[in-house]
């Protein structure tokens, strides 16, 4: 099922990260900050969209790929760039900003 709330999404991405060795380097952007990065316009980094996306990257591949199944297996969206050992992580739902 996945996350509920945003808390509950942040939960899970620093669960992961502790467990598996990444590192969170993208979250909650400014639109400014979203067009500086080349971030599409309706990023779901942007806090404008609750921030319900984060990126996760891994100084070495181990323990790379079992954050990937992990974060799956806890009902994010998962996407794996392995040429530079980043996840997009991202709630699979919407909920109401606390």
């Amino acid at each position: 099922m996945g996350p509920t709330s945003k808390s509950e999404f942040n939960t899970y991405v620093e669960v992961i990260c502790r467990i598996y060795g990444g590192s969170e380097t993208s979250g909650g952007r400014t639109d400014k900050r979203n067009t500086t990065v080349g971030g599409h316009e309706n990023s779901r980094h942007r806090w404008q969209r609750n921030a319900s996306a984060k990126d996760v990257v891994f100084d070495t591949s181990e323990g790379f790929e079992e954050a990937a199944i992990a974060a799956a297996k806890c009902g994010l969206k998962v996407v794996v760039y392995p040429d530079r050992l980043q996840l997009h992580l991202a709630s699979r739902g919407r909920w109401v900003p606390a």
